[in-house]
């Protein structure tokens, strides 16, 4: 049986004429159940900022309308402590929790 691994990073996209208003993503956990991958953090931003996650299973970059994903993610999400995002792995991945994936997400200022 393979080891559950989940590698998250975050990677902001925050067009040139907005860098002054940068945003964080901090205190990112995550957890697993046979079903599912549960994913908190907090968002530090001055404003709401899309958020976007892909992920890789076995070598294969899925983008979030493949995947079930619920939560605060691919939309615009208010900053604060406690956010949280769950993917139902089972449903997508029958062999779950048998899997390594790799959750990337992304985040974007579109004012």
């Amino acid at each position: 049986m393979k080891h559950w691994r989940v590698l998250l990073t975050f990677i902001f996209s925050l067009f040139p004429v907005l860098a002054l208003d940068a945003a964080e993503i901090a205190n990112v956990r995550s957890s697993r159940s046979d079903q599912c991958v549960v994913v908190q953090y907090d968002l530090v931003s001055d404003a709401p900022i899309m958020v976007n996650v892909e992920i890789a299973v076995k070598g294969v970059l899925y983008a979030q309308e493949q995947l079930s994903l619920e939560g605060d993610v691919g939309k615009f999400v208010q900053p604060g402590n406690m956010r949280k995002f769950t993917w139902n792995a089972k449903r997508d991945f029958p062999e779950w929790p048998n899997l390594e994936v790799i959750v990337k997400s992304k985040v974007a200022d579109l004012r």
